[in-house]
């Protein structure tokens, strides 16, 4: 008996296009299909006398013998008149549609044609094929019994009856395994909505028809933000049940007429048909952002607040395929998950030279590593009672031969993003710490200048980061005690299962830890005390805020946390006396920004070192000028 088994189907493909029978046959051979080919409709005549295929993919336009009449014959003979036939073609003439189904053909592919679309209906067809295979032979042995059961009608019409009516429940849930097969092949296990597959399904059609008609219709791609970070914190079991939660509200926000499909872990897709005008969709984006995502998630005690980032493309565009349509809608995804305030973005179609852009860049940095065009300046950290210079925080630049000085905003996300941040970062600390190792051997009396560098959270969780930052300081004679690394309250949450050893051998080492932009992100306050954290820096843009009128309530809870905690307080950004005095007045003792220093080449800030006077009442270093009014 035949199962439904696609892995052992044979499929005969029949196209005198030799370069068609070797794409499509490597592809169904890759799948684990059983492929025959024919180059001509005769051949394949001859062949299907000896042995019977499964499936025949046939094309309609081959000399001598076309399709149809293959069909045609294929069709009346007795071995192959129940062998479904899928016909391949590039005509799109209803009448030879007509034509095909008429000889007894079960589908079409167009050509070209595309390798999901074609696997499918492959398997959709086989599926269908094997289940009718299935059921004649239960209904021939259905015939068998019920004669059998004549013969003993004699003996008794009660043991008919249950016999019939125990047939007719295999013969049922027979139907019903067909129902649920097709029903498991094109919808998503976890959230019950439709797939990937039923979505290509319905979006082929859907384009063909606007294409041909004056029908438009919208595509939205939605990404879940942060969804590694809920199952890296709080496990998958509790990021599954998330995701079913929000299939239900994205359900619950559009229309009984369009399509929500699942489209991979984080990624949904909503197709909104038969749109009379584009803000259709944007106002469909602005509602699920607005109306169904801003409200909590309770999950095991914990509100969890979901924000997506959503890519919007329209027909207007004259889609001939899927794999545009996707193309443009991702590419609006990522500008809405790097720009959009609101959440989502339309696509235009200069996004597209954005992204050749950010492909240039991405290449340029990778020659920039190569070529050492990467360079470290210094900011210096100032106490702010007085005046006193306590070390420096390491902030990486980009000398581009031709665009000059490139911001560390424009590349270090490409970084991040291609992986290229762990060659960047382990530059930036072997620089940095060959820089101190200079200033301790040629400024003996600054042996205690501390130096910050900034960490990425893919750096930080690196098998082999501990053993490498081990090799730096030892390579540079630098003690632990004069770097302090620099992480984002992010890397609080990133990793849980690998963070607190690797906080624990950061600080076996005697390299301190600071979190940057503070306030600014993610972090459990209630649980920054178990974390062994050294010093808070408080984010440029709390310090820009400073009201000299009001109390500055965010920066002073953030001053009595730090104190409460014995931690260290450095605030970022400070540009005016004013911002420097009001700090100082609350109890920070650091700060760092343009009232000091801008960030400064090696030289400069060796100039700087040289400049600074040794107070012999406590051995710290003080440059006049940081005194400025």
């Amino acid at each position: 008996m035949l199962t439904i088994d696609d892995q052992k189907a044979r499929i005969m493909i029949v196209d005198d296009n030799r370069d068609n029978l070797r794409v499509l046959s490597d592809f169904l051979d890759e799948i684990g299909f059983e492929v025959w080919v024919a180059s001509s409709g005769k051949i394949a005549i001859e062949r299907i006398q000896y042995a019977v295929p499964d499936l025949v993919l046939l094309d309609i336009m081959m000399p001598e013998m076309d399709g149809f009449e293959v069909c045609s014959i294929l069709k009346n003979n007795p071995l192959t008149k129940d062998t479904p036939i899928i016909f391949m073609t590039a005509l799109s003439d209803t009448d030879d549609k007509i034509k095909g189904f008429e000889l007894g053909a079960v589908d079409y592919i167009t050509k070209p044609f595309h390798q999901e679309e074609v696997l499918v209906r492959i398997r959709l067809h086989l599926k269908l094929h094997f289940l009718k295979v299935t059921l004649a032979e239960k209904n021939e042995l259905l015939e068998q019994l019920i004669q059998n059961l004549e013969q003993k009608v004699i003996q008794g019409n009660t043991k008919l009856e249950q016999a019939t009516t125990q047939l007719h429940e295999t013969q049922a849930k027979l139907l019903q395994r067909e129902v649920k097969l097709e029903y498991n092949y094109f919808h998503d296990p976890l959230t019950g909505l439709p797939n990937k597959a039923r979505l290509l399904t319905q979006l082929n059609q859907t384009i063909e028809f606007s294409l041909n008609h004056n029908y438009h219709y919208a595509l939205l791609l939605l990404d879940i933000d942060r969804l590694k970070l809920i199952n890296d914190s709080l496990g998958y079991s509790k990021g599954d049940i998330l995701l079913q939660e929000i299939a239900i509200r994205l359900q619950n926000s559009t229309g009984v007429n369009n399509l929500i499909a699942r489209l991979s872990s984080d990624e949904f897709v909503i197709l909104l048909e038969g749109i009379e005008h584009p803000s259709e969709a944007t106002e469909l984006a602005e509602r699920i952002q607005q109306e169904y995502l801003q409200y909590p998630y309770e999950l095991d005690g914990y509100q969890i607040f979901v924000k997506a980032s959503i890519g919007i493309t329209y027909s207007f565009f004259g889609y001939h395929n899927s794999t545009d349509l996707f193309r443009d809608a991702n590419i609006a995804m990522q500008k809405a998950k790097d720009y959009g305030k609101k959440g989502y973005a339309v696509f235009e179609p200069k996004m597209q030279v954005d992204v050749l852009e950010r492909l240039n860049w991405e290449n340029e940095l990778r020659q920039a590593i190569k070529k050492q065009e990467l360079c470290l300046h210094y900011q210096p950290i100032i106490n702010l009672v007085n005046n006193s210079l306590k070390g420096f925080e390491a902030l990486v630049r980009w000398n581009h031969p031709s665009r000059g000085q490139v911001s560390p905003g424009k590349f270090i996300p490409i970084a991040e993003e291609t992986g290229l941040i762990h060659d960047i970062g382990w530059w930036v600390l072997e620089a940095a710490c060959q820089q101190l190792n200079f200033w301790q051997k040629h400024f003996p009396g600054f042996k205690g200048l501390v130096l910050n560098v900034n960490l990425s959270p893919p750096q930080l969780t690196a098998v082999d980061f501990i053993q490498e930052l081990k090799i730096i300081l030892d390579r540079n004679n630098v003690s632990g005690e004069n770097l302090k690394l620099e992480i984002t309250e992010s890397c609080l949450l990133e990793a849980v299962e690998y963070r607190d050893k690797i906080f624990n051998q950061i600080k076996d080492l005697g390299v301190k830890l600071c979190i940057d932009d503070f306030g600014t992100g993610y972090s459990s306050l209630n649980r920054l005390h178990e974390f062994p954290i050294d010093t808070l820096k408080i984010d440029r843009s709390f310090v820009q805020r400073i009201d000299p009128s009001s109390d500055n309530i965010t920066i002073a809870a953030i001053i009595t946390l730090a104190k409460s905690l014995n931690m260290d307080l450095v605030a970022e950004g400070i540009e005016t006396p004013l911002q420097r005095d009001k700090l100082k007045d609350m109890g920070c003792e650091l700060g760092q920004g343009f009232l000091f220093a801008q960030p400064l080449e090696s030289q400069a800030a060796t100039r700087i070192i040289q400049d600074c006077q040794i107070l012999t009442n406590n051995q710290s270093y003080r440059w006049e000028l940081f005194s400025k009014p």
